[in-house]
């Protein structure tokens, strides 16, 4: 198999950005409330990782990186009407921004089939 000079990148990418999310410490290490998040959305239609604890009542920005091949996105369930914070095309990423009430809340993918697959996870907010 051939692969070609953009698909090269993108694959380079998507492994460097793996790389850095493990070297660079878990934005929810000990449970602190953080007010700004990274999470990746992967090829296996999963989040990396899938629980975070972010800030109540202040803004949040989160950005997700998607793998290689997969568009993804990341809706709160139950925050205004299931509002979608970002949406990531294959290798990319977005940043987006809320502020939210304490609680729990279930985060999830809503591209058709993901979380039927498992994508989702809980956010905590403190």
């Amino acid at each position: 198999m051939r692969t070609t000079p953009r698909l090269f990148r993108l694959m380079l990418v998507a492994a460097l950005a793996l790389i850095v999310a493990a070297c660079g410490g878990d934005d929810d290490a000990g449970g602190e409330a953080q007010t700004s998040v990274t999470i990746q959305g992967t090829d296996s239609l999963a989040y990396e990782p899938d629980s975070l604890t972010v800030a109540a009542d202040t803004e949040i920005t989160l950005t997700m990186e998607c793998g290689p091949t997969v568009e993804h996105d990341f809706i709160i369930e139950g925050f205004e009407g299931d509002r979608q914070i970002v949406l990531c095309d294959p290798g990319g990423s977005d940043t987006g921004t809320f502020t939210i009430a304490a609680g729990t809340y279930d985060f999830y993918c809503s591209i058709p089939g993901h979380r039927e697959s498992g994508m989702e996870g809980v956010l905590t907010v403190s």
